[in-house]
């Protein structure tokens, strides 16, 4: 795992583990070897006081730096040195393989970042509450983070990035990258790779799909903005969907609210689509299964209505101002209706 700038702790009532890269403990106490030396960032020993965490002067263990596999880093007051009190920035400005990093008690509030670039399938877990600028996830391995989380910004370009815990931070995933939510993200999400929003869980931000996959079967209450790939809703949406470009709005369960405007493809399998729905351009709303609505329904452009595989009721007005010659499909034995035309 490779640390640069974001990640914060204040003082706890008790020491803290952070296991890196490497173990697939979560909560394990991984305590340095007899005959290895705990290095104390500021303590006893050391001689300066800069944000660099590779430089051996800035710990108690002068003039070596816990870097290395086996050696562990204790960050507590950042008094005792006679450089001065420890900088509470640390700029990790090469890769470290520290079996462990521990905050004391009365440890000073520090900021840093994490970089896991674990490619061996290993499972990483930090069941820390951390804060800071950006903890990224980029190549094949599993992270899981636990707690309470705030980052400025999570970016998954590799590998699998679990939320177990309340998450604060803007989510990237792009590429190869996994990003599965088990409980709470408070920001946007922006999905080029694969995003999972699964079980009794919120997304409160926007998403916007630009490519990959979204498959949702918690809640997203911030909007749905799908410009590439496909997005699957099977249980809530909230604040809207908007489809263009090559992307896919599909569900097949629960509630999209909050309106639609479809400018591609929408495949309605089931649920319900509360709010206004608007078709343009050449686009496709498709009804495959048993499907309600509570609002109005346009079509526009040469845009099509194709009711062929379900039933679709619940139009308060229906409009079709489109001029495709299948603008409107009713197949046999399917039902399509509305309180007004």
């Amino acid at each position: 795992m490779i640390f640069d700038r974001g990640f914060s702790t204040g003082a706890r009532t008790r020491a803290r583990k952070l296991l890196l890269a490497g173990t697939a403990l979560a909560g394990a106490a991984l305590l340095p070897s007899l005959a290895q030396a705990q290095s104390v960032w500021g303590g006893a020993g050391s001689s300066t006081n800069t944000n660099n965490y590779n430089t051996g002067t800035n710990w108690s263990t002068n003039p070596v730096a816990p870097t290395a596999a086996g050696s562990s880093a204790q960050f507590g007051d950042g008094t005792g040195g006679t450089g001065g009190t420890a900088s509470t920035a640390v700029n990790v400005s090469a890769p470290v393989t520290t079996n462990s990093w521990t905050f004391n008690g009365n440890s000073q509030n520090y900021t840093m970042g994490i970089t896991n670039n674990a490619n061996a399938g290993q499972a990483i877990s930090i069941a820390n509450n951390l804060a800071g600028v950006s903890l990224s996830q980029a190549a094949a391995s599993t992270l899981t983070v636990s707690g309470t989380n705030s980052f400025i910004f999570m970016n998954v370009s590799g590998g699998t990035l679990v939320n177990s815990g309340s998450l604060q931070s803007t989510v990237g995933i792009t590429g190869a990258g996994t990003f599965t939510n088990n409980l709470t993200v408070n920001g946007p999400v922006n999905n080029d790779g694969t995003f999972n929003n699964s079980g009794v869980v919120t997304v409160s931000g926007p998403l916007t799909n630009t490519g990959g996959s979204t498959t949702n079967s918690g809640s997203i209450n911030g909007g749905v903005a799908v410009s590439g790939g496909t997005v699957t809703n099977s249980n809530i949406v909230a604040g809207g969907v908007t489809v263009s470009g090559t992307g896919t709005y599909t569900q097949t369960a629960g509630t999209t609210s909050g309106g639609l405007t479809n400018g591609n493809i929408v495949n309605a399998n089931g649920g319900a689509f509360n709010g206004a729905i608007l078709s343009n351009g050449a686009s496709v709303f498709n009804i495959g299964g048993t499907v309600t609505s509570n609002s109005t329904f346009t079509n526009n452009g040469t845009a099509q209505l194709l009711v062929t595989g379900g039933d679709y009721t619940g139009i308060t007005t229906l409009t079709n101002n489109s001029t495709s010659a299948n603008a409107i499909v009713v197949s046999a034995t399917r039902t399509l209706s509305a309180a007004a035309l």
